[in-house]
């Protein structure tokens, strides 16, 4: 999801294009609180099953509901968590050519984590993150190169999508 923050103005976008803001108003909430207030953010959200795993239908059925009272039933059976792992705007300044490592540092600095928004872990040793992300349910992990720019709209070869082969 990208995340746009302009002063308590805050939008979810999907990759798509749908905008996903009413779905998600604790995220929102939550993000209206950051303290820059000209950011965007790209991340993803997380919805969990009652058993705390990540889960795809989870978040899938999530971003069918409609009404306020389905929405706030589902953040008590199947709560989510913004994890924001890239930062793209910041104050103003387009950031997205500046180096993965940059933004990274730029992120960590800026985002103030909640309980629903937090800041994507990452670590130099990807082997043991992705076990780490298996054995707590998650479907694998993303690897960005360090050096890597943002490119906008697609896929690149600067970041790798490692996931368990049993998913």
């Amino acid at each position: 999801v990208l995340v746009f923050i302009e002063g308590k103005d805050v939008k979810l976008r999907s990759r798509r294009g749908l905008d996903l803001t009413s779905s998600f108003p604790k995220l929102v909430a939550e993000l209206a609180q950051q303290a820059v207030k000209g950011m965007v953010l790209d991340g993803e959200i997380v919805a969990f099953d009652p058993n705390g795993k990540a889960s795809f239908a989870a978040l899938q059925e999530r971003a069918q509901l409609k009404t306020e009272r389905e929405i706030a039933a589902a953040d008590r059976t199947a709560p989510v968590v913004l994890y924001c792992f890239d930062l793209l705007h910041f104050a103003g300044l387009d950031v997205r050519a500046a180096s993965y490592s940059d933004r990274r540092r730029w992120l960590a600095q800026c985002l103030l984590p909640t309980a629903h928004v937090q800041l994507v872990h990452a670590t130099e040793d990807g082997e043991a993150l992705y076990k780490a992300a298996l054995a707590s349910g998650f479907e694998g992990v993303i690897a960005k190169r360090k050096d890597g720019s943002y490119e906008a709209g697609r896929r690149s070869g600067s970041w790798l999508k490692i996931k368990s082969t049993q998913s």
